[in-house]
């Protein structure tokens, strides 16, 4: 539903971008203004998308600042849709900010979870509600004793309850257990809850639960919380030109090719193309002396882009390697992970920082 949302916003972005420059009066400030509005919703579907690999588990975990009290909204607002209308959903966040350190899909994977778990344990709920509350916790002494796993340090605690079934004790003690499951065959895997527990280990932090038959249950999500208070402002990513230097660009599909040579030549760089690992050996072996920089599509036909930069590096041992990744190809590049001069650009990047990561490879 988003998706298609942010794909209806693109596309009527261009039409009316297409009617403009058509007039006799081309009105530029319009059209840049459009250009951006294209661009924003570009960069939030690619976010979805990676929800979504991050969701189908197509995605390693990379452990990043984190402020929940955005992160919750931002969950409450993609997955409104997939809650029944006549649920009643309430979301509190904290009045501060709440920044842990932490892997933003992981997260969003395990709230999605408890959110589904409330929506099926409120079916036949006569007044079915769910509510989401981020809040500050920071354990007494009295709390640590009787919690050990427990340190003595601020926590930011995510909790999800809702007002359905609930659970006895005996239910509560396997609750985590892989492929443990109530639901019927086809509803569920039994692994969302152990998920859940392997990611807050993950994260160092902690999940319990409360829950009595008939009144409801609440998970307790508890994350280290970062102790800094102030929000560093965001720098502007800056574009960094070239000056004649030789790029080797490969990737087999002949519209990102063609859109990131014109963007890469518009750097001040010269541009080699090629649409496949042997097409790129063959245009290097050519051009051999000229290229100081490669930038490969790690899964290309022919050869790999690993493969292809493992040859290049037998002739030119300190030659430049930007690998062009998709998602769920992070292991194919465990081999080059220790190579010097060698970096990641993740599809879609921003050309900014593109133009940062060649500047600095060639720098």
């Amino acid at each position: 539903h988003d998706f298609n949302n942010m794909l209806a916003g693109m596309l009527g972005q261009l039409y009316m971008m297409k009617i403009n420059l058509q007039q006799d009066e081309v009105d530029i400030e319009k059209v840049v203004e459009r250009i951006a509005a294209v661009d924003q919703q570009g960069r939030l579907a690619a976010e979805v998308i990676e929800q979504l690999m991050t969701f189908a588990r197509k995605r390693s975990v990379r452990m990043q600042r984190v402020e929940l009290n955005r992160l919750v909204a931002d969950v409450m607002h993609l997955h409104r849709v997939s809650i029944p209308e006549n649920i009643q959903m309430q979301t509190r966040l904290n009045e501060g900010l709440l920044a842990v350190r932490g892997d933003v899909g992981l997260i969003q994977q395990m709230l999605l979870n408890l959110l589904t778990n409330a929506r099926d344990a409120l079916e036949g709920c006569v007044h079915p509600h769910i509510s989401i509350t981020l809040m500050q916790f920071k354990p007494d002494a009295a709390y640590l004793t009787q919690h050990r796993e427990f340190e003595d340090r601020p926590y930011a605690c995510i909790a999800v309850s809702d007002n359905g079934c609930g659970m006895d004790a005996p239910l509560l003690n396997k609750i985590f257990d892989p492929f443990f499951t109530t639901k019927e065959v086809g509803r569920g895997s039994g692994l969302g809850l152990s998920m859940i527990y392997g990611g807050m280990q993950t994260h160092g932090g902690h999940v319990l639960v409360e829950s009595e038959p008939l009144q409801g249950t609440c998970f307790r999500l508890y994350f280290p919380q970062l102790c800094e208070q102030t929000v560093a402002e965001p720098v502007p990513e800056k574009l960094m030109r070239g000056n004649g230097q030789c790029i080797l660009l490969a990737d087999d599909q002949p519209s990102v090719l063609d859109v990131m040579r014109q963007a890469l030549e518009s750097l001040s760089y010269k541009v080699f193309t090629a649409g496949d690992g042997e097409q790129a050996v063959q245009v290097f072996s050519r051009h051999a002396g000229k290229i100081e920089l490669v930038i490969l599509d790690v899964v290309m036909p022919e050869k790999g882009g690993v493969e292809v930069a493992e040859i290049l590096r037998e002739e030119s041992p300190d030659l430049p390697v930007i690998f062009h990744t998709g998602y769920g190809e992070e292991a194919k590049l465990e081999a080059v992970q220790t190579w010097p001069r060698c970096a990641t650009v993740k599809k879609p990047t921003s050309i900014e920082a593109l133009s940062r990561c060649i500047a600095s490879l060639l720098s």
